[in-house]
């Protein structure tokens, strides 16, 4: 006899069982009778398919019927191409961006003057020293993230 498979929504796991007050996946591992890896490889998505059995038994230690666990057949998970292209975007986003954040870095580095670095008899002045300016910009005062962000967008 061929062994049922069914694609599990690993979030809508993890949602219900948070739901109903189950703090660790071993919780509902024992409320089930399935072992605790498989609450979490369903739940992380490591696995795609699980036996059909442990499924109704997750769905029934939830109290939920099977078709809220299950992903629906014509709804696929997305390609890594499309999780890829994300990830592209999202560095090329920063790529852009990263100039404008490093200016203001700069920009507040050379706001504060003695702040780091400087002579012993000059704090609180402005260094005209190259090696304490080297000195202050090895070890900077980062500026708020409000700043950062004000600066990057």
């Amino acid at each position: 006899m061929a062994r049922r498979s069914v694609r599990l929504d690993g979030r809508a796991l993890e949602r219900l069982r948070l739901a109903r007050g189950f703090a660790r996946q071993g919780d509902l591992a024992e409320a089930a009778g399935v072992s605790a890896s498989t609450v979490s490889r369903a739940e992380t998505g490591s696995t795609e398919t699980m036996s059909a059995a442990s499924a109704v038994q997750l769905a029934g230690a939830l109290g939920v019927a099977l078709e809220a666990l299950v992903l629906a057949a014509d709804e696929p998970e997305p390609p890594d191409e499309v999780a890829d292209a994300i990830a592209n975007r999202i560095v090329d986003k920063l790529a852009e961006r990263l100039p404008a954040i490093v200016r203001a870095i700069m920009a507040e580095q050379a706001g504060r003057p003695g702040q780091r670095g400087g002579s012993p008899g000059a704090r609180g002045t402005a260094s005209t020293d190259e090696s304490d300016e080297a000195r202050r910009l090895r070890r900077p005062a980062w500026p708020a993230p409000a700043r950062l962000a004000a600066a990057a967008g």
